[in-house]
């Protein structure tokens, strides 16, 4: 059994160092030939001044799922609109050696709830389309495909471009 905390910036060291780190696990396997974009994208998007930058946003909530000995393990980053009728569910990463074993499908639950709770009527997600196991594991859960994005990232002379699916569920 795993808690579920709601992140401060107190926070935002072990976010930054937790997302660089489960988003290098995680994309590094499905395309190790971007290593280099992925390693630019991770200083830029997961520094600790834009995890405080984003932790301040008022419609923007990163959830810690911990161990036993109260260590994070995953991390969730959900928008919510303010009609309150959609949650973005931006992020929802666990490390390498904590996936299969109940966690991701633990804190997905706690957001479900907490959406439900609150009155919201579809969860919306974005996901690699290469990511198989990550698209699996949503379909599992009831999501479909709405829908595909380009997904374009352009740092100081690199550029890499993909598709994401759309995916959503009504709740």
């Amino acid at each position: 059994m795993h808690s579920i905390r709601l992140c401060t910036e107190s926070d935002a060291r072990a976010l930054s160092s937790l997302a660089a780190s489960t988003f290098y696990e995680t994309y590094s396997r499905i395309t190790p030939e971007s290593k280099e974009i992925y390693e630019a994208y991770v200083q830029d998007i997961f520094s600790v001044e834009k995890t405080v930058e984003e932790i301040k946003k008022t419609n923007v909530f990163f959830y810690f799922i911990l161990d036993q000995s109260n260590s994070p393990v995953g991390y969730a980053k959900i928008e919510k609109d303010l009609r309150r009728t959609t949650l973005i569910l931006e992020k929802l990463y666990i490390r390498a050696t904590h996936q299969s074993q109940g966690a991701g499908l633990e804190l997905y639950h706690y957001l479900k709830n907490l959406s439900t709770a609150e009155g919201y009527k579809l969860i919306r997600l974005g996901v690699y389309d290469q990511n198989h196991k990550a698209i699996s594991f949503y379909e599992k859960l009831g999501f479909v495909k709405t829908g595909e994005r380009d997904f374009i990232y352009i740092h100081r002379g690199l550029r890499y471009q993909d598709k994401d699916w759309i995916m959503e569920l009504k709740i």
